[in-house]
Order: structure tokens, then C-alpha cells, then sequence
């Protein structure tokens, strides 16, 4: 396999050549004081056994250094930790003083005859000076060996030694290196506050071992990673002198090292293929796909950052262009208001959307979809661009469940009318075209298939109904790619519907400026009507409006941004919910191919269930996301990622308690996210689990898989009880949401929210919010529509109270 096949440069670069030339340094500097010791013990009266030592570690380093310099790529990575380690003990003993009298001794030859103290500390600082430029060049070496972007080597050489016994060891056409760089461009395409947490998750894994008196991970025998890593993810039995925290940070840091592992195998096109995954763009000849995209479609118009001054004025301006943002723009543009919309995202063109799952994660989603939990086991995905997560979620529509409306308006006295609740329902509907997805060749196969065989069955035998689901989508292609965007122009959403036909039917009405990140609004003379913000760059601006000011900026980020106000009443961001969900991989042992259609076509709600707040749904992904779904380690993982083209899954959701909260992260536009599942909603998602693989079974799946963090599979109904045992607690199961909900209650009583039934902030005048963090509880089902109704619903409120 050549250089270029493997990732690197074919000649070495000019980093790497310096770190030869330190080597070839050290070997002549070595080499000089092992003669100079020689010298010293046998023509002059040195002590024999310090000249021994001395000789014997200066001709090793002579040793390592020509094997460095004559073999940078070959030998930096072993021998360069070694240099570094012997200079770092040579340091510290001399600054110890250990040794000065043997120094003054030898080094007094006659020609030579050096101050012992002076020297002393001269060679103090050479040593300090090798362990420091080693450990630079070093890492400017390997860096520019691979052309790292973000990973620094330690990080690098753990990500891809874990690859290797992941998944390298099966496939010896993907190169590590490979899977390193395009997990490094990945990391650094998209603009995230805390990416350093990967960052030191990788680092991390790379010198654990250290402190287990192993070799750095990178440098282990690949059989003896492996049983590291089993050791200590799967096999915590003999671990149990660990406190829980180290455990759980430790479990987090190997998690995140395999997910980002398979990220950069399977994204490969040669290993996608293997497995059995074709892309939309080769599966279906263009002649089917041009004429049903239509090239001209009205696109959004967006500004820019040099389209504007220091300070901006507007009527109304609206944080956020998701589902609320979007539809807000849209409804106070038909009632005489011009709007500004900032959006912290960038304007990604639809014609810019590809089939790289890692490319389309980087542009739409903030933190490229790993948004985590402090605790690094709860992932919350959602989409940072124009647009929002309207333009990477599946389009699934649901009305508000009348249960969860008076809920709302009994205990937590929201105080919304029904009834113009309901016309604000029918009117988006209406303007989105909300109807049942199809046709059936559009929706999800694996579904389908599901489908047909609970057709074959008695009634008296069908373990469930499932329903067709109503989406935002029309002239479906399906492509498979929903949450990655559709660049089709099939999916209405915010990008490609709501903000053009605003700016369509509305001309001059509705403005978007993006890659505008909102530090705080400002309260003036007993208004709140200025925000301010940043553009790229840091340059920082003041938006003014003259009516009112709306976060729809997310349940998470309107949350941070009245905390960082200073607004809210100290319960912004509390009271946080989410839909929790968990995926059930079921294996039909033939191809289904669930990839080619619409994620999630179908869904299903238990009637009369032992927990409510529960819903099921089928659901599927492009190769590389499902990978990261997939249940197993090692080759269990790898046989079921073979296995790919005959399944699908059911993913399980649940509405949670309101127990989260989310607080401005430690830099800035960061989050400090908190959750964890209470007992009850673990008990009900465990069900859940439980239901989805007693169904699975029954429409004859050979086998369901769980997602557990040890790969547990059920094979027959015999099997089942099994489940109550080995999900012993919320840790084993993985669990994930894109649909954090509240923290921003509504409420006609001030104790209980932070918006009033007007969604005005309590104590800002002229401030609103309107999106999903004004929630009370979370709703179960997918909520876009419920946030869309709610904006249409609150436009009237805007205009009418300003």
C-alpha cells in the first residue's frame, strides 16, 4: 500500500525533517559525551561505575537518535516517548542535585574543566530543552504527516489503533490512516464550543493505560487492546474497587473513541459497499430523479455580515429559523410586520446537500450531532443552519394529544384556547401540506415488509396496527437521506418552503441574517428590544427593534440566552424534557433494504399500555449513522453491520419527566447539559424495549437487538424474560434524543412560568419566547408541527400586545 493510500505524504515534510535533524542533534551530542565519559574513566580518575552508567546511557541515545533520524515515519512513534521520558528523569535529577559531586568529578578532565554548578544547571536546561523539542517536533511531525486539522497525534494514534481492532483487522483495504484523516477533517469542519471534550477523549484513551501500567494505547500489541477494551467497557466486574464516576468517564471516553471509529470506517465508500449499503445517486439512474426536481424553486435569501453595519434596526426580530423562527416570520410578515430573522448557523444551499453522511452532519447540526450530556451518556442532536432541525428531521407530523393540551392548561395553567389553538393546527397543515406519507414505494421497506406481513396474519394474531405517518413531504424520491437534508426540494421545510414564501409573498417583509451567534438581549429603559450579537470573525453588532424581540432559538439555546440576560426569574432552563428514544434493531434474514425510503414512515401507540407516554416508530439510516446504532463490539459488530441490507428498526420513544436543566457551557455559545432518566421514565423505555422485541419476534424476525452496551440479542419469545435481567439499569441501554422540550414553561402563573399565556417573559417587556422550550411537559410525539402551530398561534399575540 503506498504513502498516499495510507493517508500520508509521500515525502516527508518539513516538520518531519526537523525532528530528524533534532535526532541526528542528539545522536552527535550523545555521542561526544560518551567519549568525553570514556576519557574520563580511562585517563583521568573518574568513578568506573557513574563512567559505565553515563557511557551506556549516552550510546543509547546515540542509538535512538540515528533510529529516528534515519526513519522518522517508522520509528518517531515508539522511540520519540522514550527520548522524551529519559530526558524528563535526567531533568529532574539534576534539578534535585542528585549526582553533582560524580559531575564535577568526571567532567574535570584537564582540557575540559567546567564549574560543577554552572554545568549542572547548563545540562539541566540542554535536557529540558530535548524533552521539550522533541515532544514539538514530534508533534508537528506526525500533524503534518497526515495533515491533522484538529486531533493532536496521542489522539490520533488511539483513534486509529482502536479502529484497527474494530474494524481494520476484518478489512485490511481500509487503512488506518485513513480512518483517522477523514474522522479529522470531520472534527474540524464544523464550529462547536465544546469540541474539546473529543478532543480530550481521545487524548485521554490514548495515556489511560498508563495509569494501569500498560504502554499507551497506541502502542499496545493490537490483541492486547482488545482485551483492554473489553476489560474495561465490557467486563467492569473485576473493576469494581473504581469509583462510579472514573467507570462512567472511562466507558464515555471508549464510546466516544468507537463512535467516531466507525464514523470514519464506514464513511468510506469501499466499506459501505462491502456491507452492503448503495447510495441514492447510484441506485437510482438520474432520468428518474431530474425530472421530479424542479431547478428552479424559489431559494431563501439570506444576508451576510457584510451586508450590515454595527448596528441594525428592524420591527420585530426573531432568534432562531427552525420551526417556530421560520413560521413566525412567515406569520407576522401577513400581518404588516417586517422581520429580521438572525439564525447562529450558516446558509447551506440545497444544492450544496451531498451523500457524505459526515459533510452533512458537520454543516446542519450544532456540535456536527454530538451535543452530549456532562455525564457523556444522554447524545441530543439538532440541526444549527438556516432552517434548523426543520431541514434534518424526518418531516413526521403530529397533532398536540388532547390529553397533553388540558394537562397543560389544568395544572400548569397555560392558558391556551383550544379552540384557536386547533385553527392554528389546521392552518399550518394546510400551509405545509400535511398529509399521509407516499406512496408505499416512498416509505420506509423495512417497514413495508413489516407491514405485509401483519397483512398475512389473522387479526386475532397481529401483534399491532402500524400507521402511515403525515409529513411535510411532497413527491417523496426517497432517498433515504432525511436527516442528512433533502436536496431535492421534497421536504417543506423551513429552508425550502416557510422563509422562501415568506420572503415571496412578502417581499422586503422578512430578512435572514446567519452565522449570527446571540450572546444576550439588553434591557433598556424598561424594554427589552435590543439584542446583541456576534459575526464571524468576533465582530460584534447591536440589533435594536422597535416592537418586539422573539427567542425561537430551540428549548436549549433560548434557555441559555435569557440566562446569560440575565431574565428568566432563575428558572430559564429548568424544568427541561425531552423525547427519549432507543432503537430496536430487528433482523429479517433477507433483504429489505429499510435504507431506500422515507427513516420513519410508520408509527404505532400501544393501546391501554402498562406505562403511558410511550409511541413506537420505524426508523432506518444511511450506513453510517445505523453503524453507530448498530449493538455489538468487536465481531459482533461487525457481523451485524454485514447484515445491514436485512434489517430495520423500531425505535422506541418516550416522553420524560422534566427533571433536566441546561446552563451556559464553560466557553462561549457552550452548553452544560444535565440529564439523566428518572426511574420511571428507565422503567418505561425498558418496556418499551421490551414490546418492540416481543413484536419484532412476531413478525418474524430472526432475531432483535437491542441497543445495550453488550450486545445483547433475543432469538425467540422464550427469550424475552431475559431482557428484565440483563438491562439492569439505564446505563446498559443507549438512549438519545433530537427533541429537548421545555425549560422555558408557559404559564398564566408567574411561579410556575417563565412566559405568560402571551409568551411574553415575565419581568421583559417587549420580549417573547416561542418554540419548544415553552412546553410544560413534554408531548411523546415528534413535536415540529405542535412548535409550528403554537408560533401560528402566538403570531396574534405578537401583533396584538406588543
Amino acid at each position: 500500500m503506498s504513502a498516499l493510500q495510507r493517508g500520508e505524504r509521500p515525502s516527508l515534510s518539513r516538520s518531519e525533517k526537523w525532528l530528524a535533524g533534532l535526532a541526528w542533534l542528539l545522536a552527535a551530542v550523545s555521542f561526544g559525551f560518551g567519549a568525553l565519559y570514556v576519557d574520563a574513566g580511562l585517563m583521568h580518575d573518574a568513578e568506573f561505575p557513574y563512567v559505565v552508567n553515563s557511557v551506556a546511557k549516552d550510546f543509547l541515545l546515540v542509538a535512538l537518535g540515528v533510529a529516528v533520524a534515519r526513519d522518522v515515519r517508522r520509528f518517531a512513534a515508539s522511540l520519540v516517548p522514550l527520548i522524551v521520558g529519559v530526558h524528563v528523569v535526567m531533568a529532574g535529577l539534576l534539578l534535585a542535585g542528585v549526582g553533582s559531586n560524580e559531575i564535577s568529578h568526571t567532567m574535570n578532565v584537564g582540557w575540559f574543566a567546567p564549574d560543577a554548578v554552572a554545568f549542572r544547571w547548563l545540562w539541566f536546561a540542554a535536557a529540558v530543552f530535548m524533552a521539550v523539542g522533541f515532544s514539538v517536533a514530534s508533534w508537528l511531525a506526525v500533524r503534518s504527516r497526515y495533515g491533522l486539522q484538529f486531533l493532536w497525534p496521542g489522539g490520533y494514534r488511539a483513534l486509529t489503533a482502536l479502529a484497527e481492532v474494530l474494524v481494520l483487522r476484518k478489512d485490511p483495504t481500509v487503512a488506518p490512516a485513513e480512518v483517522g484523516e477523514r474522522v479529522d477533517r470531520y472534527l474540524a469542519s464544523f464550529r462547536a464550543t465544546e469540541k474539546w471534550k473529543l478532543w480530550a477523549s481521545l487524548q485521554a484513551l490514548a495515556y489511560w493505560p498508563l495509569l494501569t501500567l500498560h504502554p499507551p494505547f497506541h502502542l499496545m500489541s493490537a490483541d492486547r487492546r482488545q482485551t483492554w477494551v473489553q476489560r474495561r467497557f465490557l467486563d467492569q466486574t473485576r473493576d469494581w474497587l473504581t469509583p462510579r464516576a472514573v467507570r462512567d468517564l472511562r466507558r464515555a471516553m471508549i464510546r466516544t473513541a468507537q463512535q467516531l471509529s466507525f464514523m470514519g470506517y464506514y464513511a468510506d465508500p469501499r466499506a459501505a459497499e462491502a456491507a452492503g449499503y448503495v447510495p441514492f445517486s447510484r441506485r437510482t439512474p438520474p432520468s428518474v430523479v431530474v425530472p421530479h426536481v424542479n431547478g428552479s424553486r424559489r431559494r431563501v435569501e439570506c444576508m451576510t455580515a457584510a451586508d450590515v453595519g454595527d448596528v441594525i434596526k428592524a420591527q420585530i426580530v426573531i432568534v432562531g429559523s427552525g420551526a417556530a423562527g421560520a413560521m413566525l416570520a412567515h406569520e407576522l410578515a401577513a400581518r404588516g410586520k417586517r422581520v429580521l430573522v438572525l439564525e447562529r448557523g450558516s446558509h447551506v444551499d440545497p444544492s450544496a446537500f451531498t451523500e457524505n453522511e459526515a459533510d452533512q452532519l458537520a454543516k446542519l447540526y450544532r456540535d456536527g450531532a454530538l451535543t452530549l450530556t456532562k455525564d457523556y451518556r444522554f447524545q441530543v442532536a439538532q440541526g444549527m443552519c438556516v432552517g434548523g432541525s426543520t431541514v434534518v428531521n424526518n418531516s413526521v407530523c403530529f397533532d398536540l394529544p388532547d390529553s397533553v393540551r388540558d394537562r397543560w392548561n389544568g395544572e400548569g395553567e397555560a392558558g391556551l384556547d383550544p379552540v384557536r389553538l386547533a385553527a392554528a393546527f389546521h392552518h399550518v397543515r394546510t400551509f405545509l401540506k400535511i398529509g399521509p406519507l407516499g406512496p408505499p414505494s416512498r416509505r420506509n421497506p423495512g417497514a413495508e415488509h413489516m407491514v405485509s406481513i401483519l397483512n398475512r396474519k389473522p387479526a386475532v394474531d397481529r401483534p399491532l396496527e402500524l400507521t402511515v405517518a403525515d409529513c411535510n413531504i411532497t413527491g417523496c424520491l426517497g432517498c433515504g437521506y432525511c436527516n442528512l437534508g433533502c436536496q431535492f426540494g421534497k421536504k417543506l421545510s423551513a429552508l425550502d418552503w416557510t422563509l422562501p414564501e415568506a420572503q415571496r409573498k412578502y417581499p422586503g417583509s422578512v430578512q435572514v441574517l446567519a452565522d449570527c451567534f446571540v450572546e444576550k438581549v439588553l434591557t433598556r429603559g424598561g424594554f427589552t428590544r435590543t439584542v446583541r450579537a456576534r459575526l464571524p470573525g468576533g465582530r460584534r453588532v447591536e440589533i435594536r427593534a422597535s416592537e418586539a424581540v422573539v427567542l425561537s432559538a430551540g428549548a436549549l439555546a433560548s434557555s441559555v440566552i435569557l440566562q446569560r440576560s440575565g431574565l428568566g426569574g432563575g428558572r430559564a432552563g429548568k424544568a427541561l424534557a425531552f423525547n427519549m428514544a432507543s432503537p430496536v434493531t430487528l433482523d429479517f434474514g433477507e433483504p429489505v433494504h429499510s435504507e431506500r425510503g422515507a427513516q420513519i414512515s410508520h408509527y404505532y401507540e400501544p393501546p391501554n399500555p402498562k406505562r403511558p407516554g410511550l409511541a413506537l416508530e420505524t426508523w432506518f439510516n444511511p450506513i453510517v449513522t445505523q453503524s453507530l446504532f448498530m449493538p455489538g463490539w468487536f465481531d459482533q459488530h461487525w457481523d451485524n453491520m454485514r447484515g445491514y441490507a436485512n434489517m430495520t428498526c423500531l425505535g422506541v420513544v418516550v416522553g420524560t419527566a422534566s427533571n433536566g436543566s441546561v446552563k451556559p457551557g464553560f466557553t462561549r455559545g457552550g452548553l452544560n447539559l444535565d440529564y439523566s432518566p428518572t426511574d420511571e421514565d428507565f422503567l418505561r423505555i425498558k418496556h418499551g424495549v421490551q414490546l418492540a422485541c416481543e413484536i419484532g419476534l412476531r413478525l418474524d424476525a430472526k432475531r432483535v437487538m437491542p441497543a445495550t452496551f453488550h450486545g445483547v440479542e433475543v432469538h425467540g419469545e422464550d427469550e424475552l424474560e431475559l431482557l428484565e435481567t440483563m438491562i439492569g439499569d439505564e446505563s446498559e441501554l443507549l438512549v438519545n434524543s433530537a427533541h429537548p422540550q421545555g425549560g422555558n414553561p408557559i404559564s398564566r402563573n408567574p411561579a410556575k412560568g417563565v412566559v405568560d399565556e402571551h409568551f411574553r417573559v415575565y419581568g421583559a417587556t417587549g420580549l417573547y419566547v416561542c418554540d419548544a422550550s415553552v412546553f410544560p411537559t413534554s408531548i411523546t410525539v415528534n413535536p415540529q408541527l405542535t412548535v409550528m402551530a403554537l408560533a401560528a398561534y402566538a403570531a396574534d399575540e405578537i401583533v396584538s400586545k406588543p
